[in-house]
């Protein structure tokens, strides 16, 4: 297992390779994640950082497409209104279906979710 200085090394190599970069493909190590492989194809990476020995590559900052996020600017709606998706926007409509975004607290994390795109798998789990 490379401790934290071999991945920040990785990381570093890795964000002068992909940084400003568009991403063509994506491939994923588990397969429960493969259905999120199309909303990366191409966003462009704005860096590659490490937090303890995870290696976290960075797209914009925003979670919204790019489309969205025109449409979002086009009504002139400030940043911070546009920039996450769900995060940070509890009782606010979901952009894209407009149902309220909600939000719980996990372990001492904020979590927020839209109840109708981000319905419980199956399984019970959240996707």
């Amino acid at each position: 297992m490379p401790e934290g200085p071999e991945v920040r090394r990785v990381a570093d190599r890795l964000a002068r390779e992909l940084a400003g970069r568009c991403v063509e493909e994506v491939a994923f190590g588990l397969p429960r994640l493969a259905r999120f492989a199309d909303l990366l194809v191409g966003l462009v990476v704005d860096a590659v950082s490490t937090h303890g020995k995870a290696l976290l590559i960075r797209f914009g900052g925003i979670t919204n497409s790019a489309a969205r996020v025109k449409a979002l600017e086009d009504l002139g709606l400030p940043r911070d209104d546009y920039r996450f998706s769900v995060f940070g926007r509890e009782g606010q409509p979901c952009h894209r279906c407009g149902t309220t975004v909600r939000r719980r607290t996990a372990a001492s994390r904020r979590l927020y979710w839209c109840p109708t795109c981000q319905a419980p798998a199956d399984d019970g789990r959240r996707p």
